[in-house]
């Protein structure tokens, strides 16, 4: 048999066009998912997104499946996009097992309290939020406390807060793009889940520092201070 290891390991490490594999791994579930709630699900995708209504009928599970449906093939694409933003908070968790894992731990806890604050904040609501950005928002915000060194950023730092008035202003554009996009469509505009949003950035600001320090990687990036 022959020696597949030498090979393995060129596209697998620091430069290997798979040093970020597990990024690549979400894009391709992404992409399947989405492949399957069109030629599969139809209409029914929509009983998969996260909702209080759904969390009232005890379809705990639309927590998990909300992060992979799509409202389109332009959503999917914009998360797909955005997904790369997770390559320097991968690397400061380390490309192995360890960081591998605290990676995906991160990852889906972001996207769990993003679909829990979409929730907390439309307790009435029933009608469904789908995608995967509150998650990838939730990977924003652990990027938001990366140093240039690999350090983390004070919590209180304008590192910090720079990040999150981009997030801000990307969320209120996209709200009004939706709007306009409804209105021209003869509806009364698209919402967007900026709940969702909000909830994964700031998972993502709270748990990049414990995790850093699971990883064995605790050293602090330098800050100046917030205000």
């Amino acid at each position: 048999m022959a020696d597949t290891s030498g090979a393995l390991q060129r596209i697998t490490d620091d430069h290997g066009p798979l040093r970020d594999w597990p990024i690549v791994l979400i894009g391709v579930a992404l992409a399947a998912a989405f492949v399957f709630q069109t030629f599969v699900l139809g209409d029914r995708a929509v009983d998969y997104g996260v909702s209080a209504q759904a969390l009232r009928e005890g379809r705990w599970w639309t927590l998990l499946t909300a992060m992979f449906i799509h409202a389109g093939l332009f959503h999917l694409v914009m998360n797909m996009s955005a997904l790369s933003i997770g390559a320097p908070v991968y690397q400061r968790l380390g490309r192995n097992l360890k960081g591998t894992l605290l990676f995906f731990a991160l990852y889906f806890a972001c996207g769990l309290a993003g679909g829990l604050t979409f929730v907390a904040l439309n307790p009435n609501g029933t009608v469904p939020a789908v995608g995967a950005s509150g998650a990838i928002f939730g990977l924003w915000g652990a990027l938001a406390r990366i140093g240039p060194g690999g350090g983390v950023y004070p919590l209180l730092s304008q590192a910090v807060w720079r990040h999150a008035w981009a997030a801000i202003k990307q969320n209120l554009v996209l709200i009004g793009i939706l709007f306009v996009l409804g209105l021209l469509a003869g509806g009364g505009g698209l919402k967007l889940a900026w709940e969702a949003h909000a909830g994964g950035f700031l998972t993502g600001l709270l748990l990049i520092a414990p995790l850093a320090r699971l990883a064995g990687l605790g050293r602090s990036a330098q800050a100046r201070p917030w205000g």
